[in-house]
């Protein structure tokens, strides 16, 4: 009897290193039914070892190796292979520790003595740090605490009824740890799910996000050309009238027409830049109010002929960065003092990038934002730490006492797809 409820404590062991192998390795969903199969026969070589021998030397050996080969599985280095493996070991001798000494203080039971206890602990603990390492890296939202609490809440529970339950040897004890395991099971691909579909709505807010704002260069990208063709259609026109002016003398007269006709075209406000049109285009767009507005503007942009970074994600990151810049900037009194810089370069295949703005220090917004929608607003900086994660980059934030400076730096120019994780769940 004592064998069967130990096989099935091993159940929550092996499923509780791999909670942890989520957290330490970097995962191929291309090869998800093989490591299912892996962890499979880990567990059948394990329970084999330990009803075979019964032997304390033997069952560790088997833990350590067995795990070590399941990281081949994995990219990464062999002293990664080796630190992994040694820590999540370290982490099971202590939960075991720890409930060996609880046993003491109450009462030894059989799921206690049969690693029962320890192995749920160890479950909780790889839970918890998978899903705080998921939101620290942004990967998934602040959850409620009713759900965090949940998963912790359940896992325990269970360890405390089985202690009563399983005050006498019976099959009475095999059928709640059986009942134990189904309702942990359950609770925890309730949980996997629940992430799962927060991530999936998490990822289309930032898409929709994107889309956005490249609509947004689209739609000023069209408008100037469409300016461009009148002006092409019109340009006999045009030639027609300067050279009447010309003919007659009439300089006044060739002097106001041309001066008419920058303005119709806004060819005295729009500002070259660089020799990128798409780059111009979101910079006039998001600056040429503010210019007309008189706020301060220092801009330096130093790109290569031939960009070698997706012009989507480069629309992203000015459009998103330069949004919060002005609404940070416009609430700065008096006017004067308003001011925006931006410096943007690629140096040997590094794209580099920086936003800085005057702020109000003596305004705190409610909420962290004085914006109305509460619920999407972060979704543009969330937008530009996907792209910054998805080209290998580095972006960090230095704020004085009435200044606030973004800095970004991109390293690899063939980033890969959008994922919702970027690990699986």
């Amino acid at each position: 009897m004592k064998q069967y409820i130990t096989i099935i404590s091993n159940i929550f062991h092996i499923y509780a290193v791999y909670q942890f192998s989520q957290l330490l390795f970097q995962k191929d969903p291309s090869r998800k039914r093989t490591e299912i199969l892996a962890y499979i026969g880990y567990f059948l070589l394990n329970s084999g070892c330990f009803i075979l021998f019964h032997n304390i030397v033997i069952n560790v050996l088997s833990n350590i190796l067995l795990f070590f080969c399941i990281t081949l599985l994995y990219p990464t280095t062999w002293a990664h292979r080796v630190l992994a493996t040694v820590s999540i070991y370290i982490i099971s001798m202590a939960a075991d520790i720890l409930c060996t000494t609880i046993s003491i203080w109450c009462e030894y039971t059989l799921f206690f003595t049969s690693g029962f206890a320890a192995s749920l602990l160890m479950l909780i603990i790889a839970r918890m740090s998978l899903h705080f390492h998921l939101y620290k890296s942004d990967v998934i939202p602040r959850l409620n605490i009713f759900y965090v609490f949940t998963a912790i809440f359940i896992p325990l529970g269970s360890i405390l009824l089985a202690h009563y339950i399983a005050r006498t040897l019976s099959w009475r004890s095999l059928v709640a740890a059986i009942v134990l395991l189904l309702i942990n099971v359950s609770v925890f691909s309730l949980y996997d799910r629940m992430i799962h579909l927060m991530q999936e709505r998490h990822t289309a807010l930032l898409i929709e996000k994107q889309n956005k704002a490249y609509q947004q260069q689209l739609q000023f990208m069209q408008k100037s050309q469409m300016r461009l063709r009148f002006l092409r259609h019109d340009m006999k026109n045009h030639l027609f009238q300067i050279k009447h002016f010309l003919e007659t003398n009439d300089m006044e007269g060739m002097y106001t027409y041309i001066n008419d006709l920058e303005d119709n075209l806004d060819l005295t406000q729009s500002i070259t830049y660089t020799q990128h049109e798409a780059i111009n285009s979101i910079l006039n767009y998001k600056l040429l109010p503010l210019r007309t507005d008189g706020v301060a503007l220092e801009v330096d942009v130093q790109l290569p002929d031939q960009l070698t970074y997706p012009i989507f994600d480069l629309n992203v990151l000015l459009g998103n960065l330069l949004d919060n810049a002005i609404e940070a900037t416009a609430l700065v009194t008096p006017k004067e003092n308003q001011k925006i810089t931006l410096k943007m370069k690629e140096r040997f295949g590094a794209l580099q990038l920086q936003v800085g703005n005057r702020f109000n220090s003596n305004i705190v917004p409610k909420n962290g934002t004085h914006k109305s929608d509460k619920i999407n607003h972060g979704l543009g900086l969330k937008s530009v730490q996907e792209i910054v994660r998805r080209h290998h980059g580095k972006m960090w934030i230095v704020p004085e006492k009435d200044w606030f400076e973004i800095n970004i730096i991109l390293y690899d120019s063939n980033p890969e797809k959008l994922q919702g994780s970027g690990k699986s769940i």
